[in-house]
């Protein structure tokens, strides 16, 4: 008999930042949660069910690690859908995605789902360790196509989301140079070329921040890899990317205050 193979995906895809949860996410989000414990649960019945398999390689034994293979392989394929639909609702949710982002993040959900269906369905079906160890491998052989379009998602996420509070800021931009403009004639010269100069530091760290955002997902449309690893590596670099975009906005909404402070006595 052909000795088991480890059956597992590694679970940090689903582990991936998705941002804050919303009321009509968090019923998806407490499925995810309840599916993952189940899942520790079933994998580790697998484990002892597997090693004991190796052990005594008797007909029971056998018997008993086929069934625990079976029930941890359908609760995997149960994990990684109900992480799927956790994402095509923050998907809908994100007020930051363009239509265009939002349509294609849920074609991508959409192509998983049925790869998952398809896969779910041949579970049943398993008769020996051979047709688990086959079964499994579909799967696992998947994983690279699945990887990358969870991260796709979740770049994508998380560019929204920054892009919602990108547009409140510069709304409040606005509203401060119109303010500014309407006081011109009281503030004095030099609180003028002050807040004057906090302006263009907002403008230029806007800049970056907009660059940052393009390079961000340029990277993760086109997010590819020789191997597992190599994708992973190539998202943590997005990830450092969008924290630099966060932080670039961090120092604009800090250079704004400056202006308040400098025009909230006009003298």
């Amino acid at each position: 008999m052909k000795k088991f193979t480890a059956f597992v995906i590694l679970l940090f895809l689903l582990l991936l930042p998705v941002g804050h949860i919303q009321a009509a996410s968090q019923q998806a989000y407490q499925d995810y949660l309840f599916q993952f414990s189940q899942y520790r649960q079933k994998y580790s019945e697998f484990q002892v069910a597997k090693n004991t398999y190796e052990k005594f390689k008797t007909l029971e034994s056998q018997t008993q690690a086929l069934s625990a293979t079976k029930t941890m392989l359908t609760q995997r394929a149960q994990l990684l859908h109900a992480y799927l639909v956790f994402l095509s609702e923050k998907v809908t949710e994100e007020e930051g995605l363009t239509n265009v982002n939002r349509g294609l993040y849920q074609s991508l959900i959409r192509t998983e789902l049925t790869f998952l269906e398809g896969h779910s369905q041949l579970i049943p079906s398993i008769n020996s360790i051979e047709d688990a160890t086959t079964v499994s491998e579909q799967l696992e052989s998947h994983y690279q196509v699945l990887q990358i379009a969870i991260r796709q998602i979740v770049a994508g996420l998380s560019v929204g989301r920054l892009s919602v509070i990108s547009r409140n800021f510069d709304k409040n931009v606005s509203a401060a140079q119109t303010l500014v403009n309407t006081s011109a004639g009281l503030l004095s010269s030099e609180k003028v070329a002050t807040v004057n100069r906090w302006f263009l530091q907002i403008t230029n760290k806007k800049n970056l921040y907009q660059q940052k955002v393009e390079e961000i997902t340029r990277d993760s449309t086109g997010l590819t890899g020789y191997n597992v690893d190599d994708v992973d590596q190539k998202f943590n670099e997005i990830l450092g990317k969008i924290g630099e975009a966060k932080q670039y906005l961090s120092d604009d909404i800090s250079y704004l205050g400056e202006v308040v402070r400098t025009i909230k006595y006009l003298q």
